[in-house]
């Protein structure tokens, strides 16, 4: 007889847009069981971690693959048992040569920068690779752009 570990919740999820999605955000109330550490799973797929949010510790969020069906059930654990839940966001080596971090989400690559006040837009402040591991496009191609980027610094020691 195989253990089953029964779910601490369940929760529909509504798929509105009718087709499949890789690495969604689903976010959901936890229910008051003391529990820090939760794993879920979408249909029968895999368990997943689930992340408490610190602004809102009831709330929690795993990242699912919705396979397009419009209504599915997600259950809830009250345990750590997704296998990958030690596969944390893991640190990269930097490409750029101002790049401060190089984050590896497992579904998305990202670099921050710090700047370099060229005036060129290679050498804005900010997010300047967005790779999507899956598919594996870098939506801001060699690094010529930055999210949420500016100019920044303005004032270098060499700038005064």
């Amino acid at each position: 007889m195989v253990n089953v570990p029964r779910p601490t919740a369940e929760y529909e999820v509504v798929g509105s847009l009718g087709r499949p999605r890789t690495a969604e955000p689903l976010t959901f109330e936890l229910p008051a069981t003391g529990h820090r550490e939760y794993s879920a799973a979408l249909g029968d797929g895999p368990p997943r971690p689930v992340q408490l949010l610190a602004a809102d510790p009831g709330r929690g969020v795993a990242i699912m693959d919705l396979d397009g069906v419009p209504r599915q059930t997600m259950r809830l654990f009250a345990d750590a048992a997704a296998p990958d839940a030690g596969k944390a966001i893991a640190a990269r080596p930097v490409v750029e040569a101002d790049g401060v971090v190089r984050l590896d989400t497992g579904a998305f690559e990202l670099e921050l920068c710090r700047g370099t006040a060229r005036g060129t837009t290679d050498s804005k402040w900010g997010i300047r690779h967005f790779m999507d591991s899956v598919q594996g496009v870098d939506l801001i191609p060699g690094g010529d752009n930055a999210i949420g980027g500016v100019y920044a610094p303005f004032f270098t020691p060499r700038t005064g």
